[in-house]
């Protein structure tokens, strides 16, 4: 290392040194892990400055620059020396790769010339194994030979034993155990077939062995399992299942077992000993419901199952099918045999006794089948992952039924007990409408003359017994009237609203019932693609019997009724009701439809369309023809308003001084028969109407009846003392008019009230008294006829008179035009 001098304190040049520590700063290991430039150079120059704060000369950067400078060789060296490393190591590592690449080549040869070898091996191997395979197929192809050739050996020695008349080395293999067991049942069933195949001389000796120990076989096979059956001994039972199912598929042990299970073998008996329509009693809520002794066996029948499928399952090795088979025979003889007893029953009883045991014994059977199909899903078909019994019940389901419902039977059978119990129903009503046709009109049938109603027998009966019966009911009500008046008995019991030709609505309820009953069967009986197509026609049914044939034919009875009734007499109020009766109907018929009917038909767009138009139509009839009833009673009521109006007496707004001196003004006579017929009016309106029905009665009534009083005034002179009376009249009407609660009404007769002020003023406020309040609004033309009627009018003045003449011409062009534009009649204000 260089030396140098720095001057000394006496200023004389002294050799230095450079730094030692540079060459252990500069070295590799610094510039190792994390450098800092910073604290790199402070080590470089940190003795010098410790050199440097202790002297007292200026500051010589000499050494510091020959410190940097020996730092920056050592970096140099540093750089040559780590340059001529790499330089090394990329000289290695360029060798290295050289090596790797001839090292990777080599390996590609050899890797290529193993995949070669591997590929001819696995040729060798394929070829190898289908020979393999084919010496398989070929050594079982003799094997299956040999085997063929030494059972077909033991058949034939066993044919040629059994044709020589010994069978004992069969009889030995029989005896020999469970296995040799059900080897000899398959040599039998072979040696039947041979027998019955075989035709060549002397073989009908083996073929007559054969069968006699077969048939002793089979035998011995089933006593054997009849006696572990009685005794229990399920193991035996399913070893002698087992051979028989080899020797014959097992159907001689199915048939013995179910021939002999307790559930048939007691059914039997029961039938035997009683006859079964004596044994089966009538059901207790009648027909609807199903019979207790079929659900008794229903029961019965459910718990078997359950026990006796543990039963088939340990015994036979086919328990399906042999579960199958009892499933079936319940059905077949169990089942039909009971329902055939209880459907002859109630067919004998009546139609409609026939479908409701029909419908029951069909609800209560499906109800059955559900419970079978879960104890298919729970218990039976477990293993098999899918329903075994299902297509079996329902099959037996539909079997049972068939003879019932098949095609058009059902639809027919129901259409006929549905039109019977719907003319039963109405038979009374038809009875009287029969009767009326033959009445003049205005009057009703007598009671004599309508029969009570038919017996309910299956069938009519004959002319001569219909003859006889009505002859005797005719004679009964006849003999009750005369007992009745002569006050022997009491009087008749009320007529019904049937025997009246009235629209009942506790009838419809009842044909409702009748109807809604027949759709619940024809849902449930008929096939689902024939539901909506039935169902329309006994919907139709219903409207025409109902609709068309009673409440059609009951309001145009009433409308008969009102039109032709005497005009002298007092209409009859009541048969207004008769709307709130009708409307009724309607709604419980909407109703009906919407709970019940479409439900059958919805799954059918065209069909349920043309029944709501259908229907809409039919109602539509009806509310015409209740318009038309009411038309006529608001006629009848009008014409009975003016027959009492004409008893209005002259002197009644004409009385001496000495009546109206002897008491209190009171109402006419008149008066009080008019408000009191309104409120009748009033009263059955209110009760068979409602809304804007009864606003819109109301105001006609009392519109007209508004009319006919501006009418009735213009006929009677008034006097003084008359128009008190008068007044009284009209606050009378105002009373009864303002129960009615229609504005319109009470306005009219407010201006009816001032029309009345006019006959009680002086002469000399009749101006101040038309030209205010509602008269002050009416041309004085209309005002004119009524003051004329004053009895001092020919007393008045000539300017009163004037005074009327001038308003007239004034107010005619004035005022005439807006009572038109007000709606005003010329008559009635």
């Amino acid at each position: 290392m260089a030396t140098t001098g720095f001057p000394t304190k006496s200023g004389a040049p002294k050799q230095l040194l450079v730094d030692a520590s540079v060459k252990d700063i500069v070295k590799l290991d610094t510039f190792k892990g994390k450098f800092v430039p910073k604290e790199f150079i402070e080590s470089i120059s940190s003795t010098l400055i410790a050199q440097n704060q202790g002297a007292s000369q200026d500051f010589d950067p000499k050494p510091f620059i020959r410190n940097f400078e020996a730092a920056i060789d050592e970096l140099l060296r540093m750089k040559r020396k780590v340059q001529n490393k790499i330089d090394d190591l990329e000289d290695e590592e360029a060798a290295s790769e050289s090596r790797r690449k001839l090292k990777m080549v080599e390996l590609n040869e050899a890797m290529h010339d193993a995949q070669t070898a591997f590929g001819s091996l696995e040729s060798h191997l394929e070829h190898v194994g289908k020979t393999a395979i084919q010496i398989g197929e070929q050594l079982e192809t003799i094997d299956k030979q040999r085997t063929r050739a030494i059972e077909a050996k033991e058949l034939f020695e066993h044919f040629v034993e059994c044709n020589a008349g010994n069978a004992s080395r069969l009889d030995d293999l029989v005896h020999s155990g469970f296995d040799a067991e059900r080897k000899a049942a398959v040599v039998l069933r072979r040696l039947n077939a041979i027998g019955k195949e075989v035709d060549v001389a002397g073989a009908e000796t083996a073929r007559r062995n054969i069968e006699a120990f077969a048939e002793e076989f089979e035998k011995k096979l089933l006593a054997r399992f009849d006696e572990a059956y009685k005794s229990g001994d399920r193991r035996e039972m399913r070893h002698c299942a087992e051979v028989l199912v080899d020797f014959n598929g097992g159907e001689s042990c199915v048939r013995a077992y179910l021939n002999q299970h307790e559930f048939f073998i007691n059914r039997a008996k029961v039938e035997d000993v009683e006859s079964p329509m004596e044994s089966l009693p009538s059901p207790q809520g009648g027909w609807k419901t199903p019979d207790p002794t079929l659900m008794t066996l229903y029961e019965e029948i459910r718990r078997t199952c359950k026990t006796e499928w543990a039963v088939i399952r340990t015994v036979f090795p086919n328990a399906t099918t042999v579960m199958q088979q009892f499933i079936q025979r319940i059905f077949a003889q169990s089942i039909q045999s009971h329902i055939e007893v209880l459907l002859q029953r109630a067919d004998a009883i009546s139609k409609q006794a026939f479908l409701q045991a029909l419908s029951a014994c069909h609800e209560a059977t499906t109800a059955l089948a559900n419970d079978l199909h879960e104890l298919d899903e729970e218990s039976v078909s477990t293993k098999h992952g899918r329903a075994l019994l299902t297509a079996t019940i329902n099959r037996s389901l539909d079997d049972l039924f068939v003879p019932y419902i098949e095609g058009v039977r059902y639809i027919e059978t129901e259409k006929q007990c549905l039109a019977d119990l719907l003319a039963d129903s109405l038979s009374i009503f038809h009875e009287y409408a029969a009767q009326r046709s033959k009445t003049a009109r205005g009057k009703s049938p007598t009671r004599t003359s309508i029969s009570g109603p038919p017996s309910p027998t299956k069938t009519s009966p004959t002319s001569a017994e219909a003859m006889m019966t009505k002859l005797v009911s005719t004679m009964n009500v006849f003999g009750q009237e005369m007992a009745a008046q002569i006050g022997l008995q009491n009087a008749p019991t009320p007529l019904t609203p049937e025997e009246m030709g009235l629209p009942s609505v506790a009838l419809m309820l009842r044909l409702l019932d009748i109807h809604v009953e027949a759709m619940h069967r024809c849902q449930q009986l008929s096939p689902p693609s024939e539901v909506p197509k039935n169902g329309v026609v006994l919907f139709k049914m219903l409207v025409e019997n109902v609709g068309v044939k009673y409440l059609e034919v009951a309001l145009d009875m009433l409308i008969e009724d009102v039109q032709f009734a005497d005009s002298k007499h007092q209409p009859d109020l009541r048969q207004i009701g008769m709307v709130q009766v009708s409307q009724q109907i309607l709604q419980l018929l909407q109703l009906h439809f919407q709970a019940t009917v479409r439900g059958a038909i919805a799954s059918s767009p065209a069909l349920h369309r043309d029944m709501v138009v259908y229907k809409n139509g039919f109602m539509a009839a009806v509310e015409h023809r209740l318009n038309m009833l009411l038309q006529k009673h608001f006629d009848s009521i009008i014409n009975w308003m003016s027959v009492l109006l004409q008893t209005q007496k002259k002197t009644d707004y004409r009385p001496k001084d000495e009546a109206l001196a002897a008491g209190s003004i009171v109402p006419t006579s008149t008066c009080i028969q008019c408000t009191t017929f309104l409120n009748m009016v009033f009263n059955e309106a209110s009760k068979a109407l409602s809304g804007e029905n009864l606003d819109a009665f109301l105001t006609e009534i009392g519109s007209s009846f508004h009319g006919m009083l501006l009418d009735h005034l213009k006929k009677f002179v008034v006097s003084h003392g008359g128009g008190l009376v008068l007044l009284k009249d009209i606050a009378k009407y105002q009373e009864t008019i303002a129960a009615f609660q229609v504005p319109v009404l009470n306005d009219r007769f407010e201006l009816l009230k001032e029309l009345g002020n006019l006959f009680i003023v002086r002469p000399e406020n009749l101006k101040t008294l038309i030209n205010q309040g509602q008269l002050g609004q009416v041309s004085i033309s209309l005002v004119h006829p009524f003051v004329s009627q004053r009895a001092d009018w020919g007393k008045l003045g000539k300017l009163e008179k004037d005074m009327f003449v001038q308003h007239h011409d004034r107010s005619t062009i004035s005022r005439l035009g807006d009572d038109s534009r007000r709606g005003q009649s010329v008559s009635g204000f």
